[in-house]
Formats: C-alpha cells, sequence, structure tokens
C-alpha cells in the first residue's frame, strides 16, 4: 500500500515536470515505482501520470494549464508584472 510520502513524491513528480532553475525540486527516489502512462493534452493543458509499484497504482494529477505557464501558454493573455508567466 502507498504511503502518505509515496503519493507526495509521486504529486510532486507531475507537478516538478516543467519547473526550471530555483523552483525545481530535488525528488527521492521512486523506490520500485515505474511510469504506466502519460497524458498530456496540449488543448486542455490536463497532465497526469499512472505510476505502478507491485499490485498499486497511483495515478497523480497536474491537472489544467490555465495558459498562463508552462509550453502549454496560451495568447492572448492577461498578465501581472510580478507573474513569473511575464
Amino acid at each position: 500500500m502507498p504511503t502518505p510520502e509515496d503519493y507526495a513524491v509521486l504529486s510532486t513528480l507531475v507537478y516538478n515536470i516543467e519547473a526550471q532553475g530555483i523552483n525545481k525540486l530535488t525528488i527521492p527516489a521512486l523506490d520500485g515505482w515505474t511510469v504506466l502512462a502519460t497524458v498530456d493534452d496540449a488543448t486542455s493543458g490536463l497532465y497526469a501520470q499512472a505510476f505502478q509499484r507491485a499490485d498499486d497504482i497511483v495515478i497523480a494529477f497536474k491537472g489544467t494549464d490555465d495558459g498562463l505557464s508552462g509550453r502549454n501558454r496560451k495568447l492572448p493573455y492577461t498578465c501581472e508584472p510580478w507573474h513569473a508567466a511575464c
């Protein structure tokens, strides 16, 4: 059975996929987890990964991209000067 730490690491992997520089987190080893599948839908911005270890499967969702960050940036958009995507 996955531990809370397993869930935290797997979720962080999904959110860390586009992080760069000081925002990129150092993530512990997966300890037996393998990636089963990845969904990266440029239309909706949905990103998710399915992981498996033995009989356990965990699906971690990043959610949808609001168009302000990452590779799915959609223009035009309104951006405040303090926002990292500007």
